[in-house]
């Protein structure tokens, strides 16, 4: 069985993000402004391609940017798409249930 190579795996995932971030991209700009919560998965998806195309030229570039920058962007990619999933559905990031 053939094994998968990882750099493989986090180019195709960038990839699939940037294009997503695209997506989302266009259609924040052509829905309605009610419908909330776009803006920031688009921009999270955008985050988190720049984060895995950093990780997929590791041992090319400093690691400082290939680790530390990829795993700091990956942090900030995954809380964007948390705002974005709170936004969506009329709530505060950081406001879960119970919270005044």
């Amino acid at each position: 069985m053939a094994e998968i190579d990882p750099r493989t795996v986090i180019v195709l995932t960038g990839v699939t993000s940037g294009l997503m971030s695209l997506v989302l991209y266009s259609l924040q700009r052509n829905y309605p402004p009610s419908i909330k919560g776009l803006r920031e998965w688009s921009g999270a998806l955008l985050v988190l391609f720049i984060a895995g195309a950093l990780t997929a030229v590791r041992g090319r570039i400093p690691d400082a940017l290939s680790i530390t920058l990829a795993n700091l962007l990956l942090v900030i990619g995954l809380y964007l798409g948390y705002a974005g999933s709170q936004r969506f559905l009329a709530s505060s990031p950081g406001h879960g249930h119970g919270s005044p």
